[in-house]
């Protein structure tokens, strides 16, 4: 029940505005001893940035594109979907050693090449790839 004294209080009217998407509105109480409430302000709630995390494919990972901030509009963190990074280094391709005889003097061995996405080489006349 309100104070007496704040029966006849005469409060600052403000609308209650919209927040953005990942916000929530909330009312704060009149600090104790005041008759008037502080305005209303929007508040980040993170479980409304639940739907904003995107769902990725398979092939494709979450990666952090922007943190989100503790101002309204901005509370989410901003993901994307991309390709895993290719980590080369402590992968053994075999066979490239394999390939050494040599070509009659009429005739020149197809370059090597490494697609991408991969990390071994290819052997072109060679059927097998050795990744």
């Amino acid at each position: 029940m309100w104070p007496e004294r704040c029966l006849k209080a005469k409060c600052e009217m403000i609308y209650l505005r919209q927040c953005p998407e990942d916000s929530i509105l909330v009312t704060p109480l009149p600090p104790p001893g005041e008759c008037c409430a502080p305005p209303a302000q929007c508040q980040c709630d993170i479980q409304k940035c639940d739907p904003f995390i995107p769902i990725c494919e398979d092939g494709f990972e979450r990666a952090l594109v922007k943190e989100g901030t503790s101002e309204p509009g901005h509370c989410c963190d901003q993901f994307e979907c991309r390709r895993p990074e290719l980590r080369c280094e402590n992968v053994h391709c075999d066979g490239g050693d394999d390939f050494e005889e040599e070509c009659p003097p009429d005739s020149v061995r197809a370059a090597s090449y490494v697609p991408e996405g991969r990390c071994c080489p290819i052997y072109p006349g060679y059927d097998t790839p050795y990744d």
